[in-house]
């Protein structure tokens, strides 16, 4: 099982990628999320990171989906959210996620 501060570096590497910019760990403390999700109340820990090169955006919050990787050939995901006029926290980040969720 990967440490908090593998997780922290595999999410920067992703949103480096996906975002096209260089990536830094704002240094905030992980936000515990916990938001309503079929029937139970699990907690997402959000990461927040600044965006360095970034044409509109200077801080993305992530996480990853699903909370537990169950088996090793399916790899947890880096879910994340620029920070916009609707969006300016990790529970905003999460809930807004959700609401599109499948």
């Amino acid at each position: 099982m990967p440490t908090h501060n593998e997780n922290v570096q595999e999410m920067a590497e992703k949103i480096a990628i996906e975002y096209r910019c260089r990536v830094e760990p704002t240094g905030r403390q992980t936000a515990h999320v916990t938001i309503e999700f079929y029937g139970k109340k699990p907690e997402f820990q959000v990461e927040t990171f600044q965006l360095i090169g970034h044409p509109t955006a200077d801080t993305v919050y992530a996480w990853m989906w699903p909370l537990v990787q169950k088996e090793r050939n399916k790899p947890r995901e880096v879910i994340t959210r620029l920070r916009t006029g609707q969006i300016d926290s990790p529970f905003e980040a999460v809930s807004e996620w959700f609401s599109d969720f499948p």
